[in-house]
């Protein structure tokens, strides 16, 4: 086997068709502002929206990965696990909702600063999601950073999954390579002593 072609096959294998941009039928994308600047007391609305206008039948919207701020399934809100710092302070356009919008909007207090995620699942039963992160207008008060500079930036479903993939099996293949070359120069050493021995 030639050497040279290990961290293509390697690539190839752990990325596959990651870079893949075009969207396969009945998918759709989200159109939505990596951030926003709110003032505390404002009432923002988060835009999210699926591009083609697309049928969304849940919208999950959560801060900081783990509180819930606002939940639409089934034809109704569910807010039963909602963040009481949210209750009475988020809505979602549910007229709009057919025609794939998305949005949140939120009368905004202290501790709502933080990055956003929408999770959608279309009638179509195909499913996607935006960050947003939600900051102080400059000089007004707290405003996190992002945790990943990819926040917000959105790839076609299958090529999401090739990202991941390819960021966390990029270091596995490069230790896997690191270890295959050192045995063959192992080997090589072996064999070297063997024939010096004859």
């Amino acid at each position: 086997m030639d050497l040279n072609r290990i961290p293509l096959l390697l690539l190839h294998f752990f990325v596959g068709d990651a870079i893949a941009t075009d969207l396969e039928p009945g998918s759709f994308s989200l159109k939505f502002p990596k951030t926003m600047e709110a003032e505390i007391g404002d009432t923002v609305i988060l835009p999210c929206y699926t591009d083609p206008q697309t049928n969304v039948i849940r919208v999950e919207w959560m801060v900081n990965v783990t509180t819930e701020v606002h939940v639409y399934r089934k034809g109704n809100d569910d807010l039963y696990n909602q963040d009481s710092i949210y209750k009475g302070k988020t809505s979602v356009f549910k007229e709009e909702l057919p025609k794939g919008n998305c949005s949140l909007q939120l009368v905004v207090s202290q501790s709502h600063f933080g990055i956003y995620k929408c999770s959608v699942r279309t009638s179509k039963k195909t499913e996607d999601s935006c960050v947003i992160n939600l900051t102080a207008v400059s000089g007004k008060g707290p405003s996190p950073s992002l945790n990943s500079t990819m926040a917000g930036f959105q790839l076609p479903h299958n090529a999401t999954i090739g990202v991941v993939l390819a960021v966390l099996g990029v270091p596995a293949a490069c230790c896997i390579l690191f270890w295959w070359i050192k045995k063959k120069k192992q080997e090589k050493m072996q064999d070297q002593l063997q024939i010096s021995r004859w």
